[in-house]
């Protein structure tokens, strides 16, 4: 590889580090708007390691209380499962520039069905968005935004 191509490479790799770390002060800074809490950089990490990971299961259980009142478009419950186990856990989400919204599952954005987005005000931990979401499928029964989108 020749001097030219490597400092290239070099450079790119900085850039492309300076801007990861950026962006991950910026999402911790937007975070610490809502918490009361000043965000510096040395937390970053922190901050971003706390997020929703959307995992069926993760979360049920500290939220199955409110969870099991949420009903669908059709009236139907939003959690099917118990004080331990269910469909409903907070998860990361994101806004399109179309008003799409995207939630984080399995490694992979998966678009939300209109129909499935829930009132806002029905979120009683607004940090976070919340879905509930059959555990095979990821077909999203429910979804609630959060502060930010996630």
């Amino acid at each position: 590889m020749n001097k030219g191509r490597l400092a290239f490479l070099a450079l790119s790799v900085l850039l492309i580090g300076g801007m990861i770390f950026l962006h991950n002060d910026i999402r911790a800074q937007q975070r610490s708007r809502f918490s009361g809490e000043i965000c510096t950089a040395g937390d970053t990490t922190d901050a971003l390691d706390d997020r929703p990971d959307g995992k069926w299961g993760h979360g049920h259980s500290l939220n199955h209380d409110w969870y099991s009142q949420l009903r669908d478009h059709r009236g139907v419950s939003c959690c099917n499962g118990d004080a331990d186990h269910g469909d409903c856990r907070p998860a990361q989400a994101r806004q399109d520039s179309d008003g799409t919204w995207r939630v984080w599952l399995d490694g992979t954005w998966i678009p939300v069905p209109p129909q499935a987005v829930l009132d806002p005000h029905l979120n009683r931990d607004p940090l976070h968005a919340h879905i509930c979401a059959h555990r095979e499928t990821n077909y999203i029964y429910c979804f609630l935004p959060g502060a930010g989108g996630s």
